[in-house]
């Protein structure tokens, strides 16, 4: 049998400065929107002065949080090329290498490989082992299907990750905000011996109180992307309601995502994120003094790996940060060129 081909959409914002240089972004916003309103918005703007551009966008556009994210990630682009610079200096410069983990097995209806059916737990022990191999000692994968909507299951499967793994790889399981509470809390009893890094987004919406009374009765750690700006991390955090937050630089910018993250650290609270953009995350984690870690989600690391120039790469569970000025994500001219729509 061989893999079936499969395919992705990328959207990359460009923004060029009257002095040439060009930065860019990613978006999952409004094409027309951002060629158009906030384009003319964007003429004649210091591209240096983020935070000032960030306030006024979120002021005029602030619905628009995708396609704000990728113009934000675009003009740090320009203002580290411009100071030659890496973005995750500018940011701070804390760490100059990052953990490193790799989603993997994420096949089914609740993915973004919908197209797939679900591993089995035969195929999802494979890959983990085949991952390994290749230097990767920290994986999350999956659980909370909707085709095996059974905590015991998905236990069942954590379990036999664990027995072959053993102790030294890191598991962390992603529910993708499906479960019911109850649910939740079952296997969060069943797989509190399997040594769970944390629990991403176990329950339906990231309901906040359901949140704060699963993590009150377990041990696994809970971890939270909630939709939304600063605000809304700030009850997170007010409120414990997670151990960590995972704010994403391709949803809400590098700018709020560094407010987030020194929010965070007044909390004494780590951050973590990545998704499909692990890459673009990375500035923000080395950056921060409590960034934990970046994710790698395996499909999309492929894709990012096919359009990126010189795309940096985990190696034995950590990420070391390039010295390249920008975010060191320019796109293939050749690439954008022929998958241009």
């Amino acid at each position: 049998m061989r893999p079936l081909p499969n395919s992705a959409n990328l959207t990359i914002v460009e923004v060029e400065t009257d002095e040439g240089i060009i930065g860019y972004g990613r978006t999952g916003g409004s094409v027309e929107l951002i060629n158009g309103r906030l384009a003319d918005f964007l003429a004649g703007e210091d591209p240096m002065l983020t935070d000032q551009i960030w306030h006024q966008l979120t002021q005029t556009f602030g619905g628009a949080t995708a396609a704000l994210a990728g113009i934000d990630l675009a003009l740090w682009d320009i203002k580290g090329k411009a100071l030659g610079v890496p973005v995750w200096r500018l940011l701070g410069g804390a760490q100059e290498r990052v953990r490193a983990y790799v989603s993997f097995g994420l096949g089914g209806p609740n993915t973004s490989m919908s197209m797939v059916p679900a591993y089995t737990t035969e195929e999802l022990v494979e890959e983990a082992m085949l991952l390994v191999k290749g230097s990767h000692t920290k994986l999350k994968t999956g659980v909370g299907r909707y085709e095996v909507p059974n905590p015991d299951a998905d236990a069942e499967r954590m379990m036999a990750l664990r027995e072959v793994l053993g102790p030294e790889v890191m598991l962390m399981m992603d529910a993708g905000k499906n479960m019911s509470f109850h649910d939740a809390l079952r296997l969060c009893k069943l797989c509190e011996p399997y040594h769970i890094e944390f629990f991403e987004e176990p329950v339906i919406g990231n309901d906040a109180r359901q949140l704060a009374n699963l993590r009150a009765q377990t041990t696994i750690p809970m971890a939270a992307n909630p939709s939304g700006m600063r605000d809304v991390y700030r009850e997170f955090l007010a409120n414990e309601i997670v151990d960590f937050v995972q704010p994403n630089v391709a949803q809400i910018g590098i700018t709020e995502s560094k407010a987030i993250a020194d929010m965070a650290l007044a909390f004494n609270r780590p951050i973590s994120n990545g998704n499909g953009s692990g890459p673009h995350n990375m500035h923000l984690q080395a950056g921060m003094p409590n960034g934990w870690g970046v994710e790698f989600h395996y499909r999309h690391w492929m894709e990012y790996r096919t359009v990126y120039q010189n795309l940096p790469e985990p190696a034995d569970g950590w990420l070391t940060l390039p010295e390249t000025p920008g975010l060191a994500l320019d796109p293939k001219p050749e690439v954008v060129e022929q998958f241009r729509v």
